[in-house]
């Protein structure tokens, strides 16, 4: 019954109302009970189903695997069988579906003007190549006057973004072929490899790694299961295989008699710190709670970058567009200034 019924803001909205009736002791069926009563058709018609489900034997997990909620949701789940703590788990999973909305709406909001006035200037440049420009250097060869040196500038412009719109159209469609050809079919730390030699992505990814990491292994320590323990739930997994490949190598390492610490310390796949903070977390006999504070400094961190990012990006499209917009009046009226000096 998988479906696309449910938006990723639908989905952070119901995982947030089933948290906090669950908090107030309402049992599962009984919370998505009541949740249902104010849903939409569609979304009532899933709940109904999945009510069913889980009087059947299903687990909340396999139930929301069955309306198709996003991967994030399904591993919070899962290791939240695992530790006990549902309500956390929902509440976090809801949180993050949130942020991912409110990161996507920003970007989306700060883009879309910007973006629109980038299209109504490359049509009016188009005009300007296709029309203007080759009255103007019919002009110049018949009055003989030298160029200007922004005219010069206009005409290099035209074809270094000819030849870029061409080079980043062919670079997105190999991409594309790429990843659906080859990538996709790849799973767990072999990806992982790949993706980190993309330019940009490896910091970013590594912050993202590091953190769910982190905060998984801290729900399941708090849940009272060793280090051992909590990756071999981490190993037996199979919705997140890059995890489940780390979990493998980390255990290998323990049964050799290595430490946590210094296995985390050769590893390209997290950020540096974290070694620190589990031979902090380790001394003090606080690992889960150094860890869950450390995902939570990671989580506000990216959102900081991700806040600096927006605001940068529009004020540099709107100087981008302004200086062209520029250079084609200059290149237009430099002419008209030479034909007086000649009359």
């Amino acid at each position: 019954m998988k479906n696309k019924n449910w938006k990723i803001a639908e989905q952070a909205h119901f995982l947030d109302k089933l948290s906090s009736l669950l908090q107030q002791g309402y049992s599962v069926s009984e919370a998505l009970y009541f949740i249902s009563i104010h849903l939409q058709p569609l979304h009532r018609k899933d709940v109904v189903h999945m009510i069913s489900s889980l009087k059947q034997g299903s687990t909340l997990l396999q139930a929301f695997q069955e309306l198709g909620f996003h991967r994030d949701v399904l591993s919070y789940l899962y290791f939240a069988e695992q530790h006990g703590d549902m309500e956390f788990a929902l509440s976090e999973s809801s949180s993050l579906l949130a942020r991912r909305v409110q990161h996507k709406e920003k970007i989306s909001r700060v883009l879309r003007y910007p973006i629109l006035l980038l299209f109504v200037m490359g049509a009016i440049l188009y005009v300007v190549e296709l029309v203007v420009a080759p009255q103007f250097h019919e002009m110049y060869e018949t009055m003989n006057i030298t160029p200007s040196i922004f005219s010069t500038m206009l005409t290099v412009m035209f074809k270094v973004l000819k030849y870029s719109v061409f080079i980043i159209a062919a670079g997105a469609l190999a991409g594309l072929v790429y990843y659906f050809l080859y990538l996709r079919k790849i799973k767990g730390t072999r990806r992982m490899d790949i993706l980190l030699k993309v330019p940009f992505v490896k910091r970013t990814y590594n912050h993202l790694f590091t953190y769910y990491f982190s905060l998984q292994l801290s729900s399941l320590l708090k849940g009272g299961l060793s280090i051992y323990e909590a990756l071999t739930v981490f190993k037996d997994q199979n919705l997140l295989p890059s995890y489940g490949d780390e979990a493998a190598y980390f255990i290998a390492g323990l049964s050799r008699g290595e430490s946590f610490e210094m296995l985390l310390k050769g590893r390209k796949y997290y950020l540096a710190e974290i070694a620190e903070v589990v031979a902090h977390g380790q001394a003090n006999g606080r690992l889960h709670r150094e860890l869950y504070t450390y995902s939570q400094m990671l989580i506000d961190s990216f959102e900081t970058k991700v806040v600096k990012l927006t605001s940068v990006i529009q004020p540099a499209a709107y100087i981008f567009i302004g200086a062209t917009v520029l250079m084609v009046y200059l290149s237009m009226m430099m002419p008209m200034y030479q034909m007086m000096n000649h009359i």
